[in-house]
């Protein structure tokens, strides 16, 4: 059977086709009770009349719709239209990256958000068992809205079973990307296998090719399984020693020889871009041309849209229109998308030199002595965005409802005016308090975790060596959940620090605990708590009430926590926390 345009597929009506793989047919599609698009994917009849490639694929597509990550595309359903299967996923209206690597080279600034953002989505897939399998430009979408989303996840297999989605004689991986034990058959593969995919496409992002470009199908796989891929100094000259390096390490014939992990490798090429003091792109190779993805040079806001920056002190002089946005691009790109990976190192690296200057020209926030409590209204309880706007403009030196504008912008999706008000609202301050203090108030809320995670980022921005401020960020990214990865890089960047010493305890704890090894996390949490002069005691206990709990310790569990809630200097953010903690025990 075939479909058509206007046909409808349960509920939906297939409005627009998208695409055609050696597996399914992929359809733009309309759900009328819900009045929300789709994307279906519906499976070639081929594979319909497999019983055994069908009862593992409706197993694996359940394990797929479980993925609950900001860089993954979410899965909505899996189901039977007259014998054929189809998956339901979220439509990402955008652009892949293999459109704008066929029209341009990529600067080191778009480089590292995207590698961030597929290293932490394969890391958090990988650690539930599920590869994918088929990591290409193709299957990574870089959305309107600034996020980098991954698909396909719907190939993928689980981790632990030596089982194929596919009937035996059909391969899984696009040639130019596909790993040497994917091109042998090995009947287990393992997460090393969507390394390689990762390293081919980190290759192809700064030498402009992919390594191997055979006539033929199976020239291309003779290549991945015997011969060395090409030295990538010979293909641009840019590239640096240590880069090459990573890159060729990366594309190891023999798994063992590869990165871990797909965050490990991210880690390493990071250090080997950001040590490299040109761009890998040649100039002419990295103009922008009118037709660039928005997730990559999205277009400001017009500038009457946002509040003007807090009140100056006297003598303050205001930032100009023109002020540099570099940073506030990388982060639309990944902070909102929800990726920690890399943002602090392109902070420290990529705009230092123009720090000063912005600064001297950019308006203050009025300096306070200490953080100040601020809170923002509950999710439930925002304000709509145009009658806060009017509020905001009436009393510009509010901060308490400029936080509650960013809230309601970042719950109504637009993620570019957040960004560029609070730039705006934080530009140039001398003063690192209020934006801990705006941080605190996001962090009340999981809703608000994002925006915690944006004014954390501009505060590390111009205060890069505040305790405070790197503490929270990292309670930030456990509290949300961004992974390992995310941990990885936060205590690369402030480790060498002598006053980071408990907050870099606190991301190993927490990777310990993710990686499944609970008793070394403990073993860190219990040091850490016999020193007195920790001064984040009450996070290290939190973060103990979780590991009993996991633990299956309910009543140590309560009592840790309970002397968390009742120690003098446990944060009221914290507390709430806390007390959620408790409610669940």
């Amino acid at each position: 059977m075939s479909f058509h345009i206007g046909d409808k597929i349960g509920p939906y009506r297939l409005v627009e086709r998208l695409g055609q793989g050696g597996m399914a047919s992929v359809y733009r599609a309309y759900h009328e009770a819900l009045d929300r698009y789709v994307a279906i994917k519906i499976l070639h009849p081929a594979f319909a009349t497999d019983a055994t490639f069908l009862r593992r694929f409706q197993r694996e597509a359940r394990v797929v719709a479980q993925l609950d990550h900001p860089h993954i595309v979410p899965v909505y359903d899996f189901a039977e239209h007259e014998g054929h299967p189809y998956l339901v996923m979220r439509l990402i209206e955008g652009e892949t990256l293999k459109d704008i690597l066929g029209r341009r080279m990529l600067t080191r600034a778009e480089i590292l958000p995207i590698t961030g953002a597929i290293a932490s989505a394969l890391d958090y897939a990988h650690a539930r068992g599920v590869l994918h399998r088929d990591i290409k430009p193709s299957n990574i979408i870089l959305s309107q809205e600034g996020k980098i989303i991954i698909t396909d996840f719907g190939l993928a297999r689980l981790a632990e079973t030596g089982e194929s989605t596919l009937s035996q004689d059909v391969m899984l991986g696009t040639p130019q990307y596909i790993s040497p034990e994917q091109a042998r058959g090995d009947p287990r593969i393992d997460e090393r296998a969507d390394v390689y995919s990762f390293g081919v496409v980190m290759y192809e992002m700064v030498c402009g090719q992919v390594p191997f470009q055979g006539d033929t199908f199976y020239t291309i796989i003779h290549d991945h399984i015997f011969t060395p891929p090409p030295d990538p100094a010979q293909i641009n000259p840019r590239v640096s020693p240590a880069l090459a390096a990573v890159l060729r390490r990366a594309l190891s014939k023999s798994p063992e020889e590869r990165y871990a992990s797909a965050g490990t490798l991210a880690v390493a090429f990071r250090q080997a871009l950001l040590a490299t003091t040109t761009e890998v792109a040649p100039p002419e190779r990295r103009e922008r041309s009118p037709v660039d993805v928005v997730a990559i040079a999205p277009t400001v806001a017009e500038p009457a849209r946002t509040p003007p920056p807090i009140e100056a002190q006297a003598g303050a002089t205001p930032s100009p229109h023109s002020r540099r946005r570099t940073l506030l691009l990388v982060l639309l790109g990944m902070a909102l998308g929800m990726c920690l990976c890399l943002g602090l190192v392109a902070v420290s690296n990529g705009i230092n030199q123009n720090q000063a200057e912005a600064t001297a020209a950019a308006a203050t926030v009025a300096p306070a002595p200490t953080p100040v409590l601020l809170r923002i209204p509950a999710p439930e309880q925002l304000r709509a965005p145009n009658q806060l706007l009017a509020l905001v403009q009436a009393a510009p030196d509010d901060l308490a409802l400029r936080l509650e504008l960013a809230a309601a912008y970042l719950q109504a999706g637009n993620n570019r005016e957040v960004l560029q008000l609070l730039e705006t609202t934080f530009a140039g301050t001398n003063d690192p308090n209020p934006l801990i203090s705006a941080a605190q108030a996001a962090l009340f809320y999981p809703a608000y975790y994002d925006l915690a995670h944006v004014i954390l980022l501009l505060g590390l921005r111009q205060f890069a060596d505040d305790p405070t401020l790197s503490n929270l960020m990292m309670i930030e990214v456990i509290l949300a959940d961004r992974g390992a990865t995310a941990v990885a890089d936060l205590m690369a960047t402030i480790q060498a620090r002598p006053d980071s010493t408990f907050t870099v305890q606190l991301g190993e704890a927490y990777q310990a605990y993710k990686t499944g090894n609970s008793a070394a996390a403990m073993r860190i949490v219990n040091q850490a708590l016999r020193e007195q002069s920790n001064p984040v005691r009450a996070e290290f206990l939190f973060l103990q009430g979780i590991l009993y709990r996991e633990m299956n310790e309910p009543q140590r569990a309560r009592q840790t926590l309970q002397a968390a809630l009742t120690a003098e200097d446990t944060p009221l953010w914290l507390r709430t926390h806390i007390q959620r903690l408790l409610n669940t025990l």
